[in-house]
């Protein structure tokens, strides 16, 4: 729980590595191919996902500043 760095792939949904973003949970999905952004919490875990036309995030772009307005934007224009 709370701000975790992350690390992104190129496209990676408005979000860069070296953004902060807001988790508030303590569950997490493994790491895969589709994992468009990653944080490091011992192991890699999503911070968001994208697969063909669905894309879906573990952190909470309301909560997570800049970067989860860039990626809540991102969303809505894709």
């Amino acid at each position: 729980m709370g701000w975790s760095r992350l690390e992104t792939r190129t496209g990676a949904a408005g979000l860069a590595t070296g953004d902060y973003v807001w988790f508030a949970h303590s569950f997490a999905c493994d790491h895969g191919p589709h994992s468009l952004a990653t944080a490091d919490y011992g192991r890699l875990i999503p911070a968001a996902v994208r697969r063909e036309n669905v894309l879906g995030a573990q952190f909470h772009p309301e909560r997570s500043s800049a970067a989860g307005a860039r990626f809540l934007k991102a969303f809505l224009e894709s």
